[in-house]
């Protein structure tokens, strides 16, 4: 009898030590998996993931679906840095001039020379082009340093960027050689409020649209804004914009001029 007692308490140990074991086990495993946290890269010192857009649109359009990242000129001084010679990465351009929010500015010959008229503070560094239907209109800053678009301009502006084109709502653009491209431009709303944009498409920021759907992508827009006129700046390759987050379109290749708006 003694010997079958002894036989059931050696049993019992054995299921007893059996259990902790797995126990044991079991919590080794969930402080593996507690101990593996998912670490964020955007986190410290190695933050390598690129701060998010500020401001942006998404635009449904023709079957794709546009992304309209902008920024307000608003209560900000505005100045344009010529960069055709000196060819100075954008961003870098940017930060050494303490710009919040910049893009970049006119179209450029392949002589690096600005194509139309571009005059910065009373100084004329190219003079106007009166032969172009696209380059048609005028991004220039008044006496005071406020931005305004228009097809003309004041001959007492300091700054003028000449561009184009510069449209209206139920305005057409006709142009050879179309092609998808990123877009940059400058909006006036309805309530008079001046942004600064680029529109992209939603999964290639290198892309977006045609030049003759502009105007009607960007006057679908019925929030948070209405867009009354628009002008177009360079693009495609030789565009840039980062706004006040940091979030930044670089260029492919180098821009003509920045618009710094601090």
């Amino acid at each position: 009898m003694k010997y079958f007692v002894l036989f059931v308490i050696i049993i019992g140990l054995i299921v007893i030590w059996n259990t902790q074991v797995k126990n044991r086990s079991g919590n080794t495993d969930n402080q593996d998996n507690q101990s593996t946290p998912s670490i964020s890269i955007s986190e410290g010192r190695y933050r390598t993931v690129p701060p998010q857009a500020k401001n942006k649109i998404e635009i449904p359009y023709n079957q794709s679906t546009y992304t309209l990242y902008y920024s307000s000129l608003s209560n900000s001084t505005i100045k344009v840095i010529p960069n055709f010679t000196e060819k100075i990465n954008a961003e870098s351009l940017s930060e050494k001039n303490n710009c919040r929010i910049a893009s970049n500015g006119g179209f450029y010959t392949t002589n690096d020379t600005p194509l139309g008229l571009l005059k910065i503070n009373d100084e004329i560094i190219s003079r106007e082009k009166t032969d172009s239907n696209l380059i048609n209109g005028f991004f220039y800053l008044d006496q005071v340093g406020n931005p305004h678009i228009d097809g003309q301009y004041p001959s007492d502006a300091p700054t003028i960027i000449q561009s184009g084109p510069f449209f209206s709502a139920g305005d057409t653009i006709s142009t050879v050689n179309d092609k998808p491209s990123r877009r940059i431009v400058v909006m006036e709303t309805t309530s008079g409020e001046y942004y600064i944009a680029a529109i992209t498409t939603k999964e290639i920021t290198t892309s977006g649209p045609l030049l003759s759907d502009l105007p009607v992508i960007l006057f679908s827009i019925e929030e948070p804004f209405q867009v009354r006129t628009a002008l177009n700046l360079d693009g495609g390759a030789a565009s840039f914009y980062k706004d006040e987050s940091g979030f930044t379109l670089s260029e492919l290749t180098h821009v003509g001029s920045v618009i710094c708006v601090k």
